[in-house]
C-alpha cells in the first residue's frame, strides 16, 4: 500500500468488496478516508485468496467504474445524505 495513505491522522474507513461471481466470496477493509482507489485494489490483491494484480480489476460503485486516482473520501461524500 501507498506510504501516503498510512498516516495516523486520517479517518478510516470500513470497505466492503464484493466480487462479482459470489462463488469467489467478499471481503471487508479497513482503510483510511485518504486513500485512493489503487490503494484499495492493492488491498484486494493482498487479502484476496486469488491475489488478482490491481490492472486485472474493475471496481464499481453507485453504477460507475472507478478511476485509480479517486479517493475514499470523495466517494463516501457522494452517498451521504
Amino acid at each position: 500500500m501507498a506510504s501516503s495513505v498510512t498516516t495516523s491522522t486520517a479517518r478510516r474507513r470500513t470497505v466492503y468488496v464484493r466480487a462479482v461471481a459470489d462463488s469467489l466470496g467478499s471481503l471487508t477493509l479497513d482503510l483510511p478516508d485518504d486513500a485512493f482507489v489503487l490503494d484499495i485494489k492493492e488491498e484486494i490483491e493482498t487479502k484476496h485468496a486469488l491475489h488478482p494484480p490491481p490492472s486485472a480489476q474493475k471496481l464499481v460503485f453507485a453504477g460507475r467504474v472507478l478511476a485509480n486516482n479517486e479517493r475514499l473520501e470523495a466517494l463516501a461524500e457522494r452517498v451521504r445524505p
